[in-house]
């Protein structure tokens, strides 16, 4: 029971990681957009 939880929660924390890394990535993205329609 007690490895089961741990194993869940390493995944839950993993996804929750993941998320953020997509989250950063895409606000990155459009900043660079911006950027990118700002200079032209």
């Amino acid at each position: 029971m007690e490895q089961r939880y741990h194993t869940d929660n390493i995944i839950l924390t993993t996804s929750k990681v993941m998320t953020n890394d997509k989250i950063e990535l895409q606000d990155l993205k459009r900043k660079i957009y911006i950027k990118a329609k700002a200079e032209k």
